[in-house]
């Protein structure tokens, strides 16, 4: 197995959902892509609460650090079955936060691609929902894209 370091930081939020604003967080994760798998995970990370709108991208004064240079073990075979996964939470006032987006990417893609990157997260939808889009050929919604540095050296 190889050493590998891991870093994630994010730079600036677009938000384009069909609401005009959202109040939002989002959350950062490396797992396995099998639940039921015992390799390789980090701790979730957070992001403080944003409000993002349709008028434009919220770019950071300094970028979000979510790992920086998280180090872990794994052979390169088993990258293909590792994946950085962003999910975005709609923050509620009065209920609990819902899941509102979410977007994976294998590690093995992370490796073969440039580190600044931009990632598009799509709405999630329960079995229920997605049938109905489905049923009636509709796409599944993007709702936001982030932009940063993910690095996996």
């Amino acid at each position: 197995k190889l050493l590998w370091e891991f870093s994630v930081s994010i730079n600036r939020f677009q938000f384009v959902g069909s609401e005009t604003t959202m109040p939002c967080f989002f959350a950062v994760s490396l797992q396995p892509t099998k639940k039921e798998s015992k390799s390789v995970r980090l701790l979730t990370q957070y992001s403080p609460k944003y409000d993002l709108d349709k008028t434009g991208p919220l770019v950071l004064n300094r970028p979000s650090v979510f790992y920086e240079r998280k180090a872990f073990r794994a052979s390169q075979s088993e990258l293909g079955k590792l994946e950085l996964k962003v999910a975005m939470w709609k923050v509620s006032r009065w209920t609990f936060n819902s899941y509102h987006g979410v977007t994976t990417r294998s590690l093995e893609q992370i490796l073969s691609r440039e580190p600044n990157t931009s990632m598009l997260l799509q709405e999630t939808l329960t079995e229920a929902d997605r049938e109905e889009k489905k049923k009636h050929k509709r796409p599944i919604s993007d709702v936001a894209v982030v932009f940063g540095e993910v690095i996996l050296e």
